[in-house]
């Protein structure tokens, strides 16, 4: 079992490194309400946290099995911290243990990096967000996973040794921000020599066809000025993008929509293309930022999906939320 993994596809426009760790997808739906039946409630019981704060572990009477995913304040947060909502950016610690056999599998207790990553069932084990949605940051949370709500029973996964497939979770919520639905802020005037943006409905926007000759350098513009923190390198970053050829104005990629989900990325490791790790380091959250990327801040000579070899890309970037995934 491998518990922190991307299981989505990466766009192929910012796709040039190996995949972030982000949790397993899956459908299903965990109660994190305490409305579970006593049974699971009592699965538990048979679960001891020991150790050190700083480094936990789980003493589990093995086998562990619960049918519906279930949660156990084991610390509460301290009183007027953030509760997480669903869709947050969430900063956590997560022990990942076997119901069947009582093994860790995954652990970042202890690592320099902390597991950062959205509290959205679209995006992360259901199980893991229905045991932090509803938690002061600060809480220390035990979370009993169902095989439904954690991908043991999808068609084609590994059978489990013993048990049925559950999984024990220890959870620390860490920290939590809101994502933003859009670009907040004052809007700025439009930059000379660059093409002109227009908001339609339902959040998608329209970029005019670029004329002249694209810039030879990279060019960060700002459209709309955020007021929140400064996305800095190594922070998990979340944002909604357009993404357009500077030859003819066409949209090769959007994350745009009510289809579709926003984007995370960590910022400075070589997730995305050169342009954007370098362009959108200080750009203060809630910011709508246009970034030109000329070839060699790109693809280069490369043709990528449709985006053919020595392409200027323009980008409309609204900075959504940042969390730091160092300590």
């Amino acid at each position: 079992m491998r518990l922190l993994r991307d299981p989505r596809s990466r766009p192929a426009h910012l796709a040039l490194a190996a995949c972030l760790p982000v949790l397993l997808v899956t459908a299903g739906c965990g109660d994190g309400d305490g409305d579970t039946p006593a049974p699971e409630q009592d699965a538990l019981s048979r679960v001891e946290v020991v150790g050190d704060a700083d480094s936990p572990e789980l003493q589990v009477e093995t086998p562990v099995t619960v049918a519906e995913t279930v949660t156990e304040v084991v610390e509460e947060g301290e009183e007027g911290a953030r509760v997480v909502q669903e869709g947050d950016l969430v900063a956590l610690d997560v022990l990942a243990v076997d119901g069947g056999t009582g093994e860790v599998e995954e652990t970042t207790y202890g690592d320099p990096q902390r597991l950062v990553l959205l509290a959205d069932p679209a995006a992360t084990v259901q199980g893991l967000v229905s045991g932090v949605v509803g938690q002061a940051v600060g809480s220390r949370v035990l979370v009993g996973v169902s095989p439904q709500d954690f991908g043991a029973d999808a068609p084609g996964a590994t059978p489990p040794p013993e048990g049925d497939g559950s999984v024990l979770l220890l959870v620390d919520v860490l920290d939590a921000s809101e994502v933003l639905p859009e670009a907040e802020g004052e809007e700025v005037p439009e930059p000379e020599g660059l093409p002109a943006v227009t908001a339609g409905e339902g959040g998608e926007l329209s970029v005019a066809t670029p004329e002249g000759d694209p810039p030879a350098e990279l060019r960060v513009e700002p459209l709309v000025q955020g007021t929140g923190e400064e996305v800095a390198t190594g922070d998990t970053v979340v944002v909604d993008y357009t993404g357009v050829l500077w030859s003819d104005g066409s949209v090769f990629d959007s994350s745009r929509g009510e289809d579709r989900a926003p984007f995370s990325f960590n910022l400075g490791e070589g997730a995305v293309i050169p342009a954007w790790d370098e362009g959108l380091a200080g750009v203060p959250v809630g910011s709508r930022v246009m970034v030109v990327a000329p070839p060699d801040q790109a693809y280069g000579d490369q043709e990528t999906g449709t985006i053919p070899p020595g392409s200027t890309l323009v980008f409309v970037v609204d900075v959504l939320a940042a969390e730091s995934s160092t300590r």
